[in-house]
Formats: C-alpha cells, sequence, structure tokens
C-alpha cells in the first residue's frame, strides 16, 4: 500500500518538564553569596591571628634585648655598673648618668636609693613595681642583705658602694607594652600591611576564581548565541548560583533552537504547501481551460452529445477542485483548533459497520473481502462519530485504492491500556520505510510510478487531525503484504482529551 496525504511538520515541540532546573534547591552551604561571607570572615581571622602571632613573636623578642639575655642578669648589670660609679665619684648625677647611660635599652629600668632618690628610664613608673622596690630594699636595708639567688618575677640586684647597700636595681621580666608597640610600630604596621594585602590577593583568588572563570565562559557563550549559534551551551558544573544561571540559560537556548526549528519547519511547509497546492489545483484548471477553449473554438461544429460531454468534464473537473479546496479549508481549521466537535458516547460497532456499508460496492466491484470486528470492551468511544467516521472512510478508501483485488480489508477495534485502537488493515503492497515518516504530510505521494491519482492527497492528514483532536493519536506500520494504520482513542473516563477544547466543543446525550 502507497500513502496520500499527511500534514504539515510542526517542529518538535520542547518538554516543559524543566521545574527540577528552575527551581534547583540550593543548600545553604552550596550558595556563592554564603562561600564570600565565609571567606571574608576566614580572611579577617586569618589576618588578626597572624597580627597577633607577630605582635607575641615581637613581646618576646623583647627580652632578648637587654643584655645579658635576661632581667636578673641585666639588674646585676646595672647595679655593679652604678655601683662602681658611685665608689668613684658620690657625688655622681645618678639620674642623668642611668639615662644617658641605658637610654638605647628599650627595656625599663628602675634604680632606687636608700636615700629616697628614685631613677627609672621609663616614662611613668609603676605604683605597684615601685611599692615593691621600697619593700625589697627596706627589707635588704634592715636584714644587710647583700646578696641572695634569683627570685621569680622581677630581676633585682642590690647596688654596693664602699662595701655598703646604698640602692636597688629593678627589671620588669618583660617590656610594657607601649615600650614594645612604640619600637617595634613601624614594623608591626608594615607586617600588618603586608599580610592585608597578601591575605585579600589569596582571599580574591580562591573565592572569586571560579566564580569568575564560569562567568566569563557564560560571557563567551552569550556572544556565540546572539551571533547566532543556538547550539553553544553554557558549562553547568558546580552547585550555587551561576550553575543555576547557566542551566536556565542552557535552557533558554534549547528552547530558541527549537522555536527557530519550528519556524523553519513552518516555513518549509507553507512554501510546500503553496507548491502542492499549486500542483494540485493546476490539473484541474488546465482540463477546464482545455475544454472550455474548445468549445469557444468548436462552438458551430459541435454536436449536442459532445458537447454535453466536454461540459460533464468540466463538471467533474470543477468539483474535484472544489474538493480539494475544501479539505485544505478543513485541514486547516482542524489543525489551528477551530471547528466544532460535537463530543458524546459513540458506538464503535455502528461506525465500523457505518463505515463497511458505505464501501461495500467499490470492494465488491474490486473483488476485495471487507470485514469490521469490534472485539468486547470496545464498544463506546467517546467523540464526534460524524468526525470518526470521516476517519475511517479515508482511511478505507486509502485502502481499496491500494489493495490489489483478492485482497482483505479489516476494520478491527480492541481496548488496550486507557484507549481503544481502531484500526485499518489491508494486503497492498505495503509502504516503503523511507516513506514511512512522511505519511501525514499534506500532498505527499510515496509512490510517483502509481497510476491511480484519484486521491486528494490529505486524507491522511485530515485523519490524523481529528485522531488529535480527539486527544487520541495515529500510527502506521508496514511490511510487504500487509499495512496497518491504528487510531488510539481514549477510553471514556480514562482523562482529558487535550484535542476537544472547550470553546469548541458542544456536548449531546447519546
Amino acid at each position: 500500500m502507497s500513502m496520500s496525504g499527511g500534514a504539515v511538520a510542526h517542529g518538535n515541540s520542547v518538554s516543559d518538564d524543566r521545574s527540577a532546573d528552575r527551581a534547583m534547591s540550593l543548600r545553604w552551604y552550596r550558595s556563592l553569596y554564603w562561600r564570600i561571607g565565609v571567606g571574608f570572615v576566614l580572611f579577617l581571622m586569618l589576618v588578626l591571628g597572624v597580627q597577633a602571632i607577630f605582635m607575641v613573636w615581637m613581646v618576646g623578642r623583647s627580652v632578648a634585648t637587654l643584655p645579658g639575655g635576661s632581667s636578673w642578669n641585666f639588674a646585676k648589670l646595672v647595679a655593679a655598673d652604678v655601683g662602681s660609679k658611685l665608689d668613684i665619684d658620690r657625688q655622681l648625677d645618678l639620674q642623668a648618668y642611668v639615662r644617658r647611660q641605658y637610654a638605647n635599652v628599650p627595656h625599663p629600668l628602675f634604680v632606687l636609693m636608700t636615700d629616697g632618690r628614685l631613677v627609672t628610664t621609663a616614662a611613668k613608673p609603676e605604683a605597684v613595681l615601685l611599692r615593691f622596690m621600697h619593700n625589697e630594699l627596706r627589707r635588704r636595708v634592715e636584714r644587710r642583705v647583700l646578696a641572695e639567688p634569683p627570685r621569680p618575677f622581677v630581676g633585682r640586684a642590690p647596688i654596693i658602694a664602699g662595701g655598703e647597700l646604698v640602692g636597688l636595681v629593678a627589671v620588669p621580666p618583660r617590656a610594657p607594652l607601649m615600650v614594645v608597640i612604640s619600637r617595634f610600630a613601624p614594623k608591626l604596621a608594615l607586617s600588618g600591611l603586608a599580610v592585608l594585602m597578601a591575605g585579600t590577593l589569596m582571599a580574591a583568588w580562591l573565592i572569586v576564581r571560579s566564580p569568575r572563570r564560569r562567568l566569563n565562559a557564560l560571557q563567551h557563550v552569550t556572544e556565540r548565541v546572539a551571533s547566532g549559534d543556538l547550539q553553544a551551551r553554557a558549562p553547568e558544573h558546580g552547585r550555587d548560583e551561576v550553575t543555576v544561571l547557566a542551566r536556565a540559560f542552557n535552557t533558554m537556548t534549547v528552547e530558541l533552537g527549537a522555536r527557530a526549528d519550528q519556524l523553519r519547519t513552518a516555513d518549509q511547509a507553507r512554501r510546500q504547501l503553496l507548491a502542492d497546492m499549486c500542483h494540485e489545483l493546476s490539473t484541474p484548471l488546465t482540463a477546464i481551460r482545455g475544454f472550455v477553449e474548445m468549445l469557444l473554438l468548436r462552438e458551430e461544429s459541435l454536436d449536442s452529445t459532445e458537447r454535453r460531454r466536454y461540459l460533464q468534464i468540466i463538471d467533474q473537473e470543477t468539483r474535484r477542485m472544489q474538493g480539494r479546496i475544501a479539505d485544505l479549508l478543513d485541514l486547516a481549521r482542524l489543525e489551528a483548533g477551530g471547528g466544532i466537535l460535537t463530543i458524546r458516547p459513540t458506538s464503535v460497532k455502528k461506525l465500523l459497520d457505518d463505515v463497511v456499508a458505505t464501501f461495500n460496492g467499490d470492494c465488491a466491484r474490486k473483488q476485495i473481502a471487507l470485514r469490521a470486528v469490534a472485539e468486547q470492551g470496545a464498544e463506546t468511544v467517546l467523540g464526534d462519530p460524524d468526525r470518526l467516521e470521516q476517519v475511517l472512510q479515508n482511511l478505507t478508501a486509502n485502502a481499496i485504492r491500494h489493495t490489489p483485488p483478492d485482497g482483505r480489508i479489516e476494520l478491527r477495534a480492541a481496548p488496550r491500556g486507557t484507549s481503544i485502537h481502531i484500526t485499518v488493515s489491508d494486503t497492498g503492497v505495503g509502504i516503503l520505510p523511507e516513506h514511512l515518516p512522511r505519511v501525514f504530510d499534506r500532498f505527499y505521494r510515496g509512490n510517483s510510478n502509481r497510476a491511480d491519482r484519484s486521491g486528494s492527497g490529505l486524507g491522511l492528514s485530515i485523519a490524523k487531525a481529528i485522531a488529535e483532536r480527539h486527544g487520541g493519536a495515529i500510527s502506521v506500520t508496514s511490511r510487504p503484504g500487509e499495512t496497518v494504520f491504528d487510531v488510539a482513542l481514549p477510553l471514556p473516563g480514562s482523562g482529558d482529551r487535550s484535542g476537544a477544547h472547550a470553546p469548541d466543543t458542544t456536548a449531546a446525550a447519546s
């Protein structure tokens, strides 16, 4: 069996099931904003930690600035130095000497004499330390203690001049914080600035590197799409907001590509339809024009019988052209969702019997066996009986045209799952595999050598449009000696029929 008719291919529609990609849930720890915020906090902690370590290290270094390496040794050095000077000159200006001699030592020291004089290199003497020194000096004088082993906390040493205790030197174990800061402030500022710059660069590199690379890739893909490359896709690796943006962009490009394909397909179908219409209408118009010219040229020589034959041919070709135009308009209305479908419970057996009664005479003339079978469970279908009968008539007429004498045509209705399948099978020559995808295209003829050109070329297209308006589908399978057209219609109550739109549908009681 060869094929006749079909519908203009609408481009494959893009699936609407993209909610999972569009609404991709982002866990809080995958968010780019969270990563930036945490990175900033960690960066501040790093800077503060490094600066604290550096500060502690510098305070520790202050001990190493003491001559002798410890507060006790330094106190002993100072006490010995001052004592030797007092042995030489009892009228020594002690304050001037101490400040001049130990001005370059950042560590503060305290010299308390028995006559009450206090000499210190610190900007502000510490009251606690002074009380400690007074008590310690009084204890040593009262007990005449000239030397004793080192004790914890403050380093101290007696000043001995002329074999007598004349004073006490005290050195705190660590320099006061402000002393250290004043000495190391430039280094501390430079190191802090270096840590800040290094940390900023590192944080920027770690936090911004990946999003920047992916955003640059997305920008590049956007430029490619803008230049017309709808196959460009943005990388979707990752689980943050940039990934969501890339997926949304890729979804948009897929939709744009699908719509572009639909537009190209629609434009090609429009051009093909115009060409087919010109071809299909040119044949009857040529015949009509030829016979009209003959009537005009041979008006006086034609007898009534020949004139009548010419007029009958003109009438036949006019009706054929009118029928094809009507089929085209009918198909256009069905595909556009127009026209009224009277949806009601319809007897499948009656549909099959009416089709058999319509084509019994044609089958008898061609010696073709025609039978119809409605299996149990396929008694009723919801639909427009006139339109459904039109589908079966188109399929049956197509089968009769391409079934040889002594062949068989069978109409069978059977339930399968949630659908009723009505099949029209024949024992014709079959359809070549390369022609099957275009069986339902308008005016498509797979066998260009066939002699029978009686079909309008729209029968299968109209059948497909009617089946889809009922929420069903139509398909074809073929092999040499057997071709089967299968019309699937929803069972009553099995679900919504997308083809029967409410504004175009009327309901009637059975």
